[in-house]
């Protein structure tokens, strides 16, 4: 065989392989640096919530529809200085925006298999003036502007469950990408402006096949990587990649290390083997100037715990009503706030309510009214 058919064949066969293992760089561990512990102990932590301790005062702000949006479900919720963005994806998936006090303004694409159309708005995020919307089935990013017309659509290879933005960089919590060696079985994605791999984080060949919906999220800037039942909160570093910023110890009876490996990856594994009798942190997580906000289960209940960054206090309770009827309705803001979803600004969080929630808010309100964002001021 001649040294230049040799060369042809190497050209067309091996080094576009190549290309592919070397087109970006992978990081298989988070680093423990300056981790801060965070001590959960949840046989002393019987009490209600002291939810007075934190809140300040709340508002409910009503988003007000008309004819061109119905909203089932609101699963998404952005918010900057002029608009509330929300993203129904479960029922109407649609997005919508609404003014600051709450009436309808406009949507955002429509469904679909054109340009500019999506078949499922799996996750938003909204930077430099631009609305990107990851539509996973159709393995596209869709871009609009702030008043919701069409710029461009980018197609993607790979599989992304959540997109997330700090400002510059766009990364994505990675899906099952078994057909890519370089970034199989990893979970932290940083993307180029093509919506490909730039760099990998975090091997996890054992992760359970569950994801809560908070894998990532940006809060003021800062981009934190957290999941239901592994016991931290990571944050992004330019320079080191993923660092652990906060472990979640809970006692009595942690999760063993290899929990996932022990599950197969099946979460109903999970569920029958390890739910009832462990104690783990929840995937619940924000943070303000002041406070990091996260919750843990433990025999079936939900347990809020609040850290004090100032006075570096830690406190936990069980999730419920107090004999103060003002913070028994704060108490169930901040909880679904946590559950569904939370956009935080400095000490202010800004809760989903949906309609089928409402009456756990107040027992008075119709089910049927337009479902609410509740603006809690942290003290």
């Amino acid at each position: 065989m001649s040294n230049n058919l040799l060369y042809n064949i190497l050209a067309v066969t091996v080094l576009p392989i190549i290309g592919l293992l070397v087109s970006c760089s992978t990081q298989d561990e988070i680093s423990e640096s300056n981790a801060l512990d965070l001590n959960v102990n949840l046989t002393n932590s019987q009490g209600i919530f002291p939810i007075e301790a934190f809140v300040d005062s709340y508002q409910l702000v009503e988003l007000i529809c008309d004819d061109n949006c119905v909203i089932g479900k609101i699963n998404q919720l952005i918010i900057d200085d002029n608009y509330i963005y929300i993203n129904d994806k479960e029922q109407s998936n649609q997005i919508y925006v609404f003014d600051k006090n709450g009436r309808y303004s406009h949507r955002v694409g429509r469904k679909g298999r054109g340009p500019g159309e999506y078949v499922h708005p799996t996750d938003m995020i909204v930077v430099d003036s631009v609305i990107v919307v990851l539509d996973m089935y159709s393995h596209k990013l869709l871009y609009y502007d702030l008043n919701g017309n069409h710029i461009k659509d980018i197609k993607y290879n790979n599989k992304y469950f959540e997109i997330e933005s700090d400002g510059e960089n766009v990364f994505a919590y990675s899906g099952d990408n078994r057909h890519n060696p370089l970034i199989k079985d990893r979970e932290f994605l940083l993307l180029d402006s093509m919506g490909d791999v730039e760099s990998a984080y975090f091997y996890n060949k054992n992760r359970l096949n569950y994801t809560n919906g908070q894998n990532i999220k940006e809060i003021d800037g800062r981009i934190y990587m957290t999941r239901a039942l592994l016991p931290y909160v990571c944050e992004f570093d330019d320079s080191l990649g993923l660092c652990k910023k906060y472990r979640i110890n809970t006692t009595p009876n942690p999760l063993p290390i290899d929990f996932e490996k022990q599950c197969g990856g099946d979460y109903e594994n999970f569920i029958n083997e390890f739910r009832n009798d462990y104690s783990y942190y929840s995937g619940n997580f924000w943070e303000t100037n002041k406070y990091v906000g996260f919750t843990t289960e433990y025999k079936g209940r939900t347990y809020l715990s609040i850290y004090n960054k100032l006075r570096k206090e830690l406190v936990t309770g069980v999730i419920g009503f107090s004999s103060n009827k003002l913070y028994s309705t704060d108490v169930q803001l901040l909880t679904m706030g946590i559950k569904n979803n939370t956009f935080v600004s400095n000490d202010t969080l800004y809760c989903v309510i949906n309609q089928r929630e409402q009456s756990l808010v107040d027992p008075f309100i119709s089910t049927d009214t337009n479902p609410k964002i509740a603006i809690i001021k942290l003290k």
